[in-house]
């Protein structure tokens, strides 16, 4: 939003490797479940979210790359691109049918981040459908089909959209943080560094995570010259 896209890195080769292998890992599974794709013109997503939608009411089985969209109770709306939805016998708009989402992930754990995307979609789905689901499905490298209770993940999921839309109306950038994961495989990343260098910000120094740095500014320690002078007692705590 606020980044001067000739500011961007070049595309990392093993990134590149990496996407290539997570879509034909993707494609592969696509292929075996006959998924109805819901045709729209390409980033249009109110048409995507019509054209899904109609895919739902008529009761197929499983849809890829469909659009939920959610606007009636937010001033942005909210949207999700699950890659499958899969229908579920039970009570919603439709009839005595629903849909979860399903994620296609070229990783053998659930990663918490994917479990949140899950969150995310489950959040948006239950206010179109008028559902409260419970269970939705991460299919992972080797693992095969894992089941996420995703309900746990919705307050955080609503504490992350609330963050998201503050940052989104704010007229300047927020706060960098250079963390090692995903910010070593983000095009921004060098513009971020050179930010957080200049500021000589927190982050850069090793073991600072976000959760220890908002607790280090609740200490006032925010600044690498405090931290230095902190009495080692008030900050072990955190390590």
């Amino acid at each position: 939003l606020y980044g001067d896209p000739n500011s961007l890195d070049s595309e990392n080769d093993w990134v590149r490797r990496l996407q290539r292998v997570s879509q034909k890992h993707r494609q592969e599974h696509l292929q075996a479940m006959s998924a109805v794709r819901p045709v729209y013109p390409e980033q249009d997503w109110r048409a995507g979210a019509e054209a899904t939608l109609a895919l739902m009411r008529q009761g197929v089985e499983r849809i890829h790359s469909g659009i939920i969209l959610w606007e009636e109770t937010t001033e942005t709306p909210l949207a999700g691109r699950p890659d499958v939805l899969i229908k579920q016998p039970g009570t919603s708009i439709f009839g005595d049918w629903y849909y979860t989402p399903l994620e296609i992930k070229y990783s053998r754990r659930p990663k918490r981040e994917y479990q949140t995307i899950l969150a995310y979609q489950v959040s948006i789905l239950d206010a179109i459908q008028k559902t409260a689901i419970e269970d939705a499905w991460l299919l992972l490298r080797d693992r095969g089909y894992y089941r996420v209770a995703v309900r746990k993940w919705l307050p955080q999921v609503n504490r992350l959209i609330q963050s998201c839309l503050t940052s989104l109306e704010q007229s300047q950038a927020p706060e960098v943080f250079i963390a090692r994961h995903p910010c070593d495989t983000c095009r921004w990343y060098s513009s971020c560094h050179a930010v957080a260098t200049a500021s000589r910000h927190l982050s850069l120094v090793p073991g600072i995570t976000p959760k220890r740095y908002q607790h280090l500014k609740t200490l006032n320690l925010a600044t690498l010259e405090s931290l230095a002078t902190a009495n080692p007692d008030v900050i072990a705590p955190l390590w």
